[in-house]
C-alpha cells in the first residue's frame, strides 16, 4: 500500500516535513503537487483555481485502493476527496488527513451552497482526521459542524527557516508592513495610522488603491521581492477581523523568523503563537492600544528584547520538522488504538 501527500505549492528539493514524516511513520510517503492559489484574480481564475481544487483528488480516487493514507496539506484537496467518496457511496476508503483547516462563513447564495457542501464532506465518515493550528479551534469547529471534537488535532504552524539563505536587513527608512488576504481588516489600520507614523506598506493582492500620504498599497508583491519588503522592514502588523477564525500564524512566523517584533489584534488563535510582551504583542483593536504598543517599539530595549525572543521562539516551536513529526506521531498513535481495538474485536 502507498500513502500521498498532496499540496498546492512547489515543492522544494529537500521538503523537512516529508523527510520527518517519513522518519515518524516508518512509510515512504509520495508527494501530488498542483498549485492551485497564483492568482485570485478575476472570475476566470477563480474559476481555474476551483477546478484544480477538484481535480488532483480524482487521482486519488481512480486509485483508491492503492493508498493506505492521505494528507491534503490544502485542505480543499481532501474536502473535495471526501466529497467524491460520499456522492459515490465508496465504503473502503484511504485513511484521510485534512490539514491547513479553516471556514469562515459566506454570505450570499454561494455562501449558503459553499456551507452544504462543507457539512456534507466533512460528515462523509471518510475524514479521519482535521489538523488545525490553534486549540482554540478545535472546540470552535466542532460546535460549529456538530461533529466530535476529537476528530480535530492542534498542532503548531511550521515554516522554512529562509532567513539562513535571504538574512535581515536595516532599511535607511523605518518602515511597517502589513499582509495577508484571509480575515484581515486593513479599513482599521488605514483609519488609525496617522500622518506622523512611519510608512506603512500594505501587501495584498486584492487592493487596489492608490497611496496614501504614508500609506503604500502593493498589489504585486510575490516571493523574493516580498521576502525582501519583509526582513527589512522595522516591525509587522497583522489587523484581524474575526477573532474566533484561524488567521495570521504563516505572517507571524514569517515575521518571528526574522526577528521582527509583530503586533496584532486579538484574535484567540495567536495566543499559541505569540508570547504576549515577550516575543511579540496581540493588542486590543483600537486606535489608542496600536498608538501605546508603537510608542513601546521606539523605546531600542524593547525592540532589540522583543526582536531576540521571536527569533529564539521560531527556532524552538514553529519548523517545518516539528510539524512532521507532529502529524506522524497523530498516524502513530491512530494506528496503536486501532490495533488494541482489534485486539479486543478478536
Amino acid at each position: 500500500m502507498k500513502n500521498v501527500i498532496m499540496v498546492d505549492f512547489r515543492l522544494p528539493k529537500s521538503w523537512a516535513f516529508h523527510k520527518e514524516l517519513e522518519k515518524v511513520t516508518g512509510k515512504k510517503w509520495e508527494l501530488l503537487e498542483l498549485v492551485c492559489n497564483a492568482n485570485h484574480k478575476g472570475a476566470v481564475q477563480n474559476a481555474i483555481r476551483y477546478f484544480k481544487y477538484f481535480y488532483l483528488p480524482l487521482k486519488i480516487l481512480f486509485k483508491k485502493n492503492r493508498y493506505e493514507y492521505v494528507i491534503a496539506w490544502q485542505q480543499f484537496f481532501g474536502i473535495a476527496l471526501a466529497f467524491y467518496f460520499r456522492i459515490f457511496h465508496i465504503k473502503k476508503t484511504p485513511d484521510l488527513t485534512v490539514m491547513t483547516f479553516i471556514y469562515k462563513p459566506k454570505k450570499s447564495l454561494f455562501g449558503k451552497l459553499y456551507d452544504r457542501f462543507m457539512r456534507f464532506s466533512l460528515h462523509s465518515g471518510c475524514i479521519n482526521r482535521i489538523i488545525v493550528y490553534s486549540k482554540s479551534e478545535a472546540k470552535h469547529y466542532s460546535k460549529m459542524f456538530c461533529l466530535p471534537e476529537e476528530m480535530f488535532h492542534y498542532i503548531s504552524l511550521g515554516i522554512d527557516d529562509l532567513a539562513r539563505i535571504y538574512p535581515p536587513e536595516t532599511d535607511d527608512e523605518k518602515y511597517f508592513i502589513s499582509t495577508g488576504r484571509s480575515n484581515r481588516d486593513y479599513d482599521f489600520l488605514e483609519d488609525c495610522w496617522q500622518e506622523d507614523y512611519p510608512a506603512l506598506h500594505i501587501i495584498c493582492d486584492y487592493i487596489n488603491k492608490p497611496n496614501a500620504e504614508n500609506i503604500v498599497y502593493m498589489n504585486n508583491c510575490f516571493g523574493l521581492n516580498f521576502l525582501n519588503e519583509l526582513r527589512r522592514c522595522f516591525a509587522v502588523i497583522i489587523p484581524l477581523s474575526n477573532e474566533e477564525i484561524s488567521s495570521g500564524q504563516l505572517v507571524v512566523l514569517q515575521a518571528m523568523m526574522y526577528g521582527k517584533p509583530v503586533i496584532a489584534t486579538k484574535n484567540n488563535t495567536l495566543f499559541d503563537y505569540i508570547d504576549n510582551n515577550n516575543d511579540g504583542f496581540i493588542i486590543e483593536k483600537s486606535s489608542k492600544a496600536l498608538s501605546e504598543t508603537l510608542e513601546k517599539l521606539n523605546n531600542p530595549e524593547v525592540y532589540s528584547s522583543i526582536s531576540k525572543n521571536a527569533r529564539k521562539s521560531f527556532e524552538n516551536k514553529f519548523s517545518l520538522k516539528s510539524m512532521g513529526s507532529s502529524v506522524g506521531n497523530i498516524i502513530l498513535e491512530y494506528e496503536k488504538t486501532e490495533g488494541i481495538i482489534q485486539n479486543e474485536k478478536a
